[in-house]
């Protein structure tokens, strides 16, 4: 059987630390607070005076808590300053289930891979038997990359990093400006300016095409991904990747 003795006002911090059953302490005016405990937990709230504070385990733990928090949130505000220094946008930084920074940027997207491409085309148009073509040819320049109007978020949890973040995606195309055309005229169905303008249309949707099913995306999540691994690796042991499928609006 547990033996339990009776309560009295304690002066000495050492007698404190030694407390399992009961948690003694001295308020101001000597007025004796006692607070039921389980064996090595600790209550709630408690009352210590300054003499026997620097003692007090509960305060310490509150002392260590405290310290914790303002580590983490010192750490968290030095990883938005290094990723802003790499990306030019802070993302949104939780330490476990709170905010520490709010997601921030001064851009609508976040280009990480710019490819280039040759892509061809061929524009035919046939009336009463008679067959014209236009073969289109010329490069693009495809970006790839995040709309950061899409929450990108990093959850901090010991030595790992959680990384939610959109899915990349195509961004834009641009042409080179060395499209070239090579027309071939039906016997009475000849090629016209409007033809030329209604295959360039024609063209670039088809290479828009081309791109979006192109290793251009997977290639732009596996680049982003080593990048964000680079800033996060001075912070934790481990990095998590999560990604939402956004809908993409049509370029």
């Amino acid at each position: 059987m547990m033996a339990i003795t009776t309560p009295t006002i304690c002066r000495s911090p050492l007698r404190i630390l030694r407390e399992s059953t009961f948690g003694t302490f001295a308020k101001p005016k000597d007025r004796l607070i006692t607070l039921p405990l389980q064996h090595g937990a600790l209550p709630q709230t408690h009352y210590c005076t300054a003499d026997y504070r620097h003692y007090c385990r509960l305060c310490a733990a509150g002392n260590n808590s405290r310290s914790l928090a303002k580590n983490s949130y010192e750490a968290a505000k030095t990883l938005g300053e290094d990723f802003k220094k790499a990306f030019q946008f802070t993302p949104e930084v939780r330490v476990e289930n709170t905010v520490v920074l709010n997601q921030q940027t001064s851009v609508l997207e976040l280009a990480v891979l710019a490819q280039n491409f040759k892509h061809q085309y061929d524009y035919t148009n046939t009336w009463i038997g008679s067959t014209k073509k236009i073969n289109i040819s010329g490069s693009f320049i495809a970006k790839v990359g995040f709309d950061l109007n899409e929450k990108f978020q990093i959850t901090m949890q010991d030595k790992k990093a959680i990384v939610s973040l959109p899915e990349p995606q195509l961004l834009s195309i641009e042409s080179g400006g060395d499209i070239t055309y090579r027309d071939e005229n039906g016997l009475w169905n000849w090629v016209s300016t409007e033809d030329r303008t209604a295959a360039t249309n024609a063209f670039i949707k088809d290479a828009k095409g081309y791109a979006q099913q192109a290793d251009f995306i997977k290639d732009a999540r596996v680049r982003a991904e080593e990048q964000i691994q680079k800033v996060l690796a001075p912070h934790v042991e481990e990095v998590v990747f999560e990604y939402r499928v956004v809908v993409s609006q049509p370029l």
